[in-house]
This record gives C-alpha cells, sequence and structure tokens, in this order.
C-alpha cells in the first residue's frame, strides 16, 4: 500500500486509542461508543474508495480570527479531517469530529460534509452513561436532521432556532451541546480544511 505525501491512511489514524481522563471516572460520566470512528467515515463517505487523514495546526493568525470572527476558542491546537477520494482522485467529502464538554460528560459528534462544504451527516460517536439516552431520544425525534444542509453561510440562527419550551429540557440541553459540535466543525472546515483542499 502506497503512502501519499501529507496524507496517511485511514487504518493507522483509527487504531489510535483515546485514554479517558480521570474525571471521566465520575459518577454518570463514563465513556459509551455509540458509534465507532472508522463506521462514521466510511458510512457518511459511500462514494469513496480511498480514505484518507489531514492534519492540520492552528496557528495563531487562525485562531485570532476564530476568536473574532465566531467568538469561541477552538478546543485543540491541531485538527484532523478525514476525507475520501472516488476511483478518479476526486473529493467525495469529509468528516470531522469534535467533542463538546457538559456537566454530564463529553459528547464527541462526528460532522460529514459535502465537497463544497454543506453539512451531509451528523452522528454521535461518543456519549457518557448519563447522556446516552437523552442523544438517543434525541436523534428518534429526529431533531438533528435540522442540520442537514448547514453550511459557513447558516450558522448562526442554528442555536436561535432551537426551542427550549417545545423540545423539553433534555432534548433542549442535548441538542444544544450536538449543533454547538457541528457549528465548530462547519467554522473549522471552512477556515482551515478548504484553503487546503486536497488537489
Amino acid at each position: 500500500m502506497k503512502t501519499l505525501p501529507g496524507r496517511r491512511y485511514l487504518l493507522l489514524a483509527t487504531t489510535i486509542v483515546f485514554l479517558p481522563s480521570a474525571a471521566s471516572y465520575a459518577q454518570g460520566s463514563q465513556t459509551v461508543v455509540m458509534a465507532r470512528i472508522g463506521n462514521v467515515i466510511q458510512n457518511s463517505l459511500p462514494g469513496a474508495a480511498d480514505y484518507f487523514v489531514k492534519k492540520i495546526a492552528i496557528g495563531q493568525n487562525d485562531r485570532a480570527e476564530i476568536e473574532a470572527k465566531w467568538n469561541f476558542s477552538p478546543n485543540a491546537s491541531t485538527l484532523e479531517f478525514f476525507y475520501g477520494e472516488n476511483s478518479y482522485g476526486q473529493l467525495v467529502g469529509t468528516v470531522f469530529f469534535d467533542w463538546v464538554d457538559t456537566r454530564y460528560g463529553t459528547i464527541e459528534v462526528g460532522t460529514a460534509f459535502e465537497p463544497w462544504g454543506a453539512v451531509s451527516n451528523v452522528v454521535v460517536a461518543k456519549a457518557t452513561v448519563k447522556t446516552e439516552p437523552w442523544v438517543e431520544a434525541v436523534l428518534r425525534r429526529g431533531l438533528v436532521k435540522n442540520l442537514i444542509g448547514l453550511d459557513g453561510t447558516s450558522t448562526l440562527g442554528a442555536l436561535k432556532n432551537l426551542n427550549r419550551n417545545s423540545m423539553g429540557p433534555r432534548n433542549y440541553f442535548m441538542t444544544q451541546a450536538i449543533t454547538t459540535a457541528v457549528i465548530r466543525g462547519i467554522i473549522y472546515y471552512d477556515s482551515l480544511f478548504q484553503p487546503h483542499l486536497p488537489g
């Protein structure tokens, strides 16, 4: 299997083991794997013949621009974008995983993008013992389907459109967390990945 410059095959990327911190063992916050990362990537990029991962470091200028434009600070110094290409070497889509810390533990959300940057799929990859049933309830109600099709021009209203009264407090809380991860994924995709799209 040949290795292309600046790329690592997905097989290598999915062998990484993430060890939970001591804080994650607090009551109810043990990590629950709801979907394996490799499966999320393959299912989200059905037209891909090959899979790759691109690491992008967040420079000081990138961080300052994101903070100024979007009013949040990136929670990592290096980001990984998993992307697929068809048999002709054309980009078919990208998946980015982001995590959101909540009072009940961390959830990890995979956001898939069309080549032009619109959200094509949203999957919760990891939750906690406490939040797993809430995530499942949100998914059953189809509340995250409203995120499909969002792009860099339509992120600002995504959180404002959530209605706490109609959704109930738990559904609202979890949908808000998932939406936050997706919005950050969109921002990272537009700001950091698109300028370096594989040619």
